[in-house]
């Protein structure tokens, strides 16, 4: 495949060079780029995700530098879109090693990603929607292009989750046995908080917000998104009586009313919840984490 430097941009057009163009660079959004693909793309790292789903799916292999690098090769000459694709391919010329290939993990985690924040957007399109319609009905008495309008982003909603669900086939064969995890909770967790990521299951569950101690030390910080999707798959298990988690749950919400029966009813299934949030979290850990 040919190889491409590619001076990426997140709100300007790319600055493209072909490796054995003479003439001048040119610029090209990604949509105006995949007319090349698939080819080499050799990039600075911190490209968007939206540019480098397009590149992906398109069959495009990715090579990543340290923009460091670059800047080092680049020394006192002005930074411009233009000497800088010069410079990343110089830098290939010079130093190929500088440059490491994409892998497939990787890519598949960029796309699940994307799809997944698109299908996200989707979904609060179609609730804002679905409230206006109402408010349209009342005030007018009909609303026919609201439900058309619904009606496409139903459709293009299951059709972004299915293409998530192909992407994840192999993942969710490792959860199949666990009722209550469907393709949005485990999607959603993997691009938020992978366990490979994580050097060790105390640092993921306290990225996650189930463990005090910080994954950053001393910050006290998690991720609130991690945190609210491992809660959303706990009530899940509850609510299909998983075998295994549910039986626990009414074990541990059972011990935690005999020590504490003053407590409300409320704070009594919060607490269970969260022991089972932490328990479904290091499961998801030994699963994923290699």
């Amino acid at each position: 495949m040919e190889n491409v430097f590619i001076d990426w941009g997140a709100i300007k057009p790319h600055t493209v060079l072909k490796e054995q163009d003479k003439s001048e660079v040119s610029t090209q959004s990604t949509l105006e780029l995949m007319v090349l693909a698939p080819f080499n793309a050799y990039m600075e790292a911190g490209c968007p995700h939206y540019g480098l789903y397009q590149l992906i799916t398109n069959g495009c292999i990715i090579y990543i530098c340290n923009p460091k690098d670059v800047k080092d090769l680049r020394g006192k000459n002005a930074k411009t879109d233009k000497t800088d694709a010069y410079f990343i391919r110089e830098l290939w010329q010079k130093e190929p090693s500088a440059f490491h290939k994409l892998p497939i993990p990787d890519c598949l985690e960029i796309q699940s990603r994307f799809l997944m924040d698109k299908y996200i957007h989707f979904m609060m399109d179609c609730a804002r929607f679905k409230n206006r319609q109402k408010s349209y009905e009342k005030e007018f008495g009909e609303s026919e292009a609201y439900t058309e309008i619904l009606q496409i982003l139903e459709r293009r909603k299951k059709e972004t989750l299915a293409k998530v669900k192909l992407l994840l086939e192999k993942e969710i064969e490792k959860v199949k046995d666990i009722k209550g995890i469907g393709i949005r909770y485990l999607a959603g967790i993997l691009t938020v908080a992978h366990p490979k990521k994580f050097s060790s299951l105390s640092k993921y569950l306290a990225y996650c917000g189930y463990k005090e101690s910080s994954w950053q030390e001393g910050r006290g910080k998690y991720n609130r998104v991690a945190k609210t999707l491992a809660w959303q798959m706990t009530k899940s298990l509850i609510m299909h009586k998983d075998p295994k988690f549910y039986p626990l749950y009414l074990q541990i919400k059972k011990d935690i009313t005999n020590r504490h029966p003053d407590f409300p009813k409320a704070r009594l299934n919060g607490m269970s919840m969260n022991r089972i949030s932490t328990f479904l979290l290091k499961e998801l850990y030994g699963r994923f984490s290699y």
